[in-house]
């Protein structure tokens, strides 16, 4: 009888182990060219509007080359990419500096027709206002 038992315990352990392998697990990767069901499909031309204002933030603040460079790329490959063949890796361009943020942020402005002159210099004159105001209550301490 206890060997039975023994045996019954070790195939039920062994099953429930196999059983919780078989459970798909929320980081598992897809299989390469399978679509997640819960994940959409994005298509080339929804989404190539970016890569020309990428491209002019790149141009506005350093040589193409010196790009390549700081995203690990060779020249042509991120000429490619810049152009739609392939991808750019939003890691990659998380290497280019401050200047070329800046230059994207104004292209997307412009792109989204959000460069409202007016409202910028609302803007500019509310910080320094929010600026002063905490100048007067730091030399009032």
């Amino acid at each position: 009888m206890a060997a039975g038992r023994i045996v019954w315990f070790l195939m039920s352990r062994s099953l429930a182990g196999a059983l919780r392998q078989a459970e798909a697990k929320p980081l598992d990767l897809p299989l390469i060219g399978a679509t997640p069901k819960g994940q959409a499909t994005v298509k080339p031309v929804d989404a190539e509007w970016i890569l020309p204002l990428i491209g002019n933030a790149i141009d506005r603040t350093m040589q193409r080359k010196e790009a390549a460079i700081l995203l690990g790329l060779d020249a042509g490959q991120m000429t490619r990419q810049l152009s739609g063949d392939g991808h750019l890796s939003a890691l990659r361009l998380g290497a280019l500096p401050q200047s070329f943020w800046i230059a994207l942020m104004d292209e997307l402005r412009g792109h989204f027709k959000l460069d409202d002159p007016t409202a910028r210099v609302q803007q500019a004159m509310d910080l320094i206002g929010r600026g002063m105001a905490a100048l007067v209550a730091e030399v009032r301490r």
